[in-house]
Formats: structure tokens, C-alpha cells, sequence
């Protein structure tokens, strides 16, 4: 269950994915799109709004 106060590593668990790479994703490496699509699956968040945030961003 997504809620506040987690760990990284609570929250690398909610969203399957290693620690180390929510880590990385978290201080601005770069993100594949297949995570993208996990991430925005598991919280709920349109994927074309993840795309349009980082594309603002560049």
C-alpha cells in the first residue's frame, strides 16, 4: 500500500523494481520506458503526463 513517510526501499518495493534503481531515477539518471509504464501504472498516473513533465524538463 502507497502511503507517506516510506522508505526507498518500502517504496522501491511497492513498485517492483530494485532499490539501487529507484535510487538512480530518483537523483536524474535517465528512465526506460518500460519503467516509466510501471510507475505510472502502479500510481495511477497517466503516462502522457509522466512524458510531457520530462520533456518540460530538458
Amino acid at each position: 500500500m502507497l502511503k507517506r513517510g516510506m522508505t526507498q526501499r518500502e517504496f522501491a518495493e511497492y513498485l517492483d523494481v530494485p532499490r539501487g534503481t529507484l535510487s538512480h531515477h530518483l537523483t536524474g539518471r535517465k528512465i526506460s520506458s518500460k519503467i516509466l509504464k510501471r510507475y505510472s501504472d502502479k500510481l495511477n498516473i497517466d503516462l502522457a503526463s509522466i512524458y510531457m513533465r520530462r520533456k518540460g524538463n530538458e
